[in-house]
């Protein structure tokens, strides 16, 4: 399949597999998804079987039969069995933190929470990772000075997690 992912600019690590009904979703720089039916260890094969952007899109709208099994996909959002699927989020302790668009997203019972903002004027978002503790650690480029500066967002939204997690790993530094 990476022949097929590299000639559609298709980002590594946002995969969907379901053994279930043998498809695999990827998706793009733009969010857009992406479909093999039945993927294979065969290029070839693999070529017949994929699908566009739009394709894929009709593959698994509300009336389709995949959409009628729980596997839906509307507005660049996939969803299986009603519930956002999460392609790069992180979970800890019930929050779900779904990286897109320069924009952290958490949600608490499949509910938004909160949006942080990941831009600034002066630096390029390069990418964001989640500590075990709930904390946000953000990585930019400035390309003024030519330096990357790593930001940390305090999780403030369950504070007794966070205590409670730095209590738990003494040795852990903390930020």
């Amino acid at each position: 399949m990476s022949k097929i992912i590299q000639d559609n600019s298709i980002l590594d690590g946002n995969y969907y597999y379901n053994p279930e009904y043998d498809f695999v979703l990827f998706s793009d720089k733009e969010s857009n998804i992406h479909c093999i039916m039945h993927p294979s260890t065969n290029e070839e094969e693999n070529r017949k079987n994929y699908k566009t952007p739009k394709e894929t899109q009709q593959l698994f709208s509300e009336n389709s039969e995949n959409g009628k099994k729980g596997i839906l996909i509307k507005d660049k959002t996939l969803y299986e069995n009603g519930v956002i699927y999460y392609w790069y989020g992180a979970q800890i302790n019930g929050y779900m933190f779904y990286t897109l668009d320069s924009n952290i997203y958490l949600f608490k019972n499949n509910e938004l929470v909160n949006t942080i903002n990941l831009s600034s004027e002066n630096e390029q978002f390069e990418s964001a990772a989640v500590h075990p503790s709930g904390d946000i650690y953000i990585l930019r480029m400035n390309w003024n000075t030519n330096t990357h500066n790593l930001y940390c967002i305090e999780n403030t939204w369950d504070t007794q997690w966070r205590v409670q997690w730095y209590k738990d790993h003494p040795s852990a530094v903390r930020p």
